[in-house]
């Protein structure tokens, strides 16, 4: 959206900047560029509102409206002129909202599956002695590979195996 004029601030009563530029909405947060002179036609980025600590936005004034972006930052006053509620809802606060919904999707759809990396990585695959030829065995095969045993179990201690020997030679 293009807007006349931002003001910037930490405090209701404190003003840190007054500039025209553009608030541009992007899959992960909101930017403010602000014109870097009165005929100039340059642009910086000045503001950056992360989509995920968003914790309002609200509209404002009677003759002068604003919008106000809470974040972990603090408050960000926007000047826009006028702008009517449903304006502000179809065409500021709707995107926002969704934009910050998607991302929230996305980022606990990457954690959901971070998790589940990490459990298949704690069931790795281990090897195991298979209780009737000691062969090692990797623990997600239904068979031994040497005898073809499908219920072998992996021999705890070496107590099991000198058992195992000593049954055998008797």
């Amino acid at each position: 959206m293009k807007h006349n004029e931002q003001v910037a601030t930490g405090k209701y009563d404190t003003v840190k900047d007054t500039n025209s530029g553009f608030l541009v909405l992007t899959s992960d947060r909101l930017i403010w560029f602000e014109r870097q002179g009165i005929v100039s036609r340059q642009v910086r980025a000045a503001v950056y509102i992360d989509l995920l600590e968003i914790g309002g936005i609200v509209k404002g004034g009677s003759l002068a409206h604003w919008v106000s972006i809470a974040d972990s930052q603090g408050e960000h006053l926007f000047h826009f002129g006028r702008i009517s509620d449903e304006d502000f809802t179809a065409k500021l606060r709707g995107p926002i909202v969704q934009a910050a919904y998607r991302l929230r999707q996305k980022h606990d759809a990457q954690r959901i599956e971070q998790v589940k990396a990490e459990e298949r990585a704690k069931t790795a695959v281990q090897m195991v002695t298979c209780k009737y030829c000691e062969a090692k065995v990797a623990s997600d095969k239904e068979r031994c590979w040497r005898c073809g045993a499908s219920d072998f179990k992996p021999l705890n201690e070496a107590g099991d195996s000198k058992h195992l020997t000593e049954s055998s030679s008797q």
